[in-house]
């Protein structure tokens, strides 16, 4: 008798049920066989259901919670795939972290940490945001004024150009007949009489620099990444 109530219960149909649904919609579902639904069903956290809203309403239970998204738009999430967490770390655990608020308060903040750190053979630092510094980005003669006898290497806020100053340029064999890794995409930025102006722009004319500058270290990298773990796992917590 037993076996046969458990036999049965198991042929039974899984109860509907949802926490949220969300009806009257267009939604994208980046399934080729069926791109869009008009409605989704949410439960624990999955997605139990998509298609009519008609039948997406046959998972409502006392207290599930409908949103009528009144034809809006609604998608899958996208995941930021493209992320740096080694360099990342690093960039923003060296040297100057710099704060965009004009060119003299920024070249003011780079004189002074250098002042307060003689013992550093490079400044480095991370963020100078390059159209702060002139409309065709930074200058070797913005840093030569301050810095003209330190090594100086600066990363920019999107990771993407350099600033050097003239010490630097010399030191990395960088020079007017220096030709550009690749033209017009990975190149040195030049002045009207084609002297490199210190602005390294893009990957190929920046981080094979930046390597031999010897501020990518392992024993650096290790003691960044070891801080900065910690702040993703919390910034994890805070957004999920």
């Amino acid at each position: 008798m037993y076996k046969i109530i458990y036999l049965l219960a198991a042929l039974l149909p899984m109860v509907a049920s949802a926490n949220t649904i969300f009806i009257n919609a267009s939604i994208y579902t980046v399934n080729k066989n069926k791109p869009w639904v008009k409605a989704v069903v949410i439960d624990n956290k999955k997605i139990n259901y998509v298609g009519t809203t008609k039948k997406a309403l046959t998972y409502k239970l006392k207290n599930t919670k409908i949103i009528d998204l009144k034809g809006q738009f609604m998608m899958p999430g996208i995941i930021d795939a493209h992320t740096h967490i080694a360099i990342a770390a690093l960039l923003l655990n060296q040297g100057i972290a710099i704060q965009n608020k004009g060119k003299s308060q920024i070249l003011q903040q780079i004189a002074q940490y250098a002042k307060e750190h003689p013992e550093e053979d490079v400044v480095s630092g991370f963020g100078f945001y390059p159209l702060a510094l002139g409309t065709n980005g930074p200058t070797v003669e913005q840093l030569d004024a301050i810095l003209p006898n330190k090594k100086v290497f600066f990363i920019s806020n999107n990771g993407h150009s350099a600033w050097v100053n003239t010490k630097t340029l010399h030191y990395l064999g960088l020079s007017s007949s220096t030709k550009d890794p690749l033209s017009g995409i990975h190149y040195y930025m030049r002045d009207t009489n084609g002297s490199l102006t210190g602005f390294l722009v893009e990957g190929e004319a920046l981080w094979p620099h930046f390597k031999k500058m010897n501020i990518a270290t392992p024993k650096r990298f290790y003691k960044s990444l070891k801080s900065f773990l910690p702040t993703l796992s919390r910034l994890k917590k805070m957004l999920f």
